[in-house]
């Protein structure tokens, strides 16, 4: 065991260090903002590769954050050189991407797929539908109802909902528009992803 790992593992509260050290199957880690999860689990996987350098396993930690990922991943590096490709950090949406491009296809999904995140892009997609949807009259402005359809969807509230629930709310005109702009927008991933 490399001495800044040992240093490490020795400034750890004796509940971090249970932790790290658990080797009876699955943990589970909860714990508020602040109490050093980052740490434990840093450590943890740092620990696991340090005691098994003769072994071919692989880890995978996943974070919600890059900013996360990429602290973890130097942290564990810098904790036990010459592990870093049994060890797999990143975030929940770059390893799901990475799995759909090289497995996607046999759930129908091309490995070249695009994900639209940015508001911009889902705006030009939403634009394009409306412009290709012959059932209704609709027009490329009907793209200002997006945030609206985001906040719906946030609330679980379908496209075959929205048309009730925006009629008896004030303020809305033109709910079965609204409606209809939902529909389509089904076509592509919400804000959240």
């Amino acid at each position: 065991m490399d001495n800044l790992l040992k240093s490490t593992l020795a400034e750890l509260t004796d509940v971090q260090r249970q932790a790290v050290d658990w080797d009876d199957g699955s943990l589970l880690v909860l714990a508020g903002p602040g109490s050093g999860k980052t740490r434990v689990l840093t450590c943890r996987i740092a620990r696991l590769l340090d005691s098994s350098r003769d072994r071919r396993f692989r880890i995978l930690a996943l974070t919600y954050t890059n900013k996360a990922a990429n602290e973890m991943a130097n942290r564990v590096t810098a904790l036990v050189p010459g592990t870093e490709g049994r060890a797999n950090i990143g975030t929940f949406h770059r390893f799901c991407t990475h799995v759909l491009q090289q497995h996607g296809v046999h759930a129908g999904i091309p490995p070249n797929f695009a994900i639209y995140s940015q508001v911009e892009d889902r705006k030009a997609l939403l634009e394009d539908a409306l412009l290709h949807d012959d059932r209704q009259a609709v027009s490329r402005e009907d793209v200002r109802f997006l945030p609206l359809i985001d906040h719906l969807k946030s609330r679980l509230i379908g496209p075959e909902e929205t048309e009730e629930r925006l009629a008896t709310t004030n303020g809305y005109m033109h709910p079965e528009r609204v409606a209809h702009v939902y529909g389509t927008s089904d076509l592509f991933p919400s804000a959240g992803g």
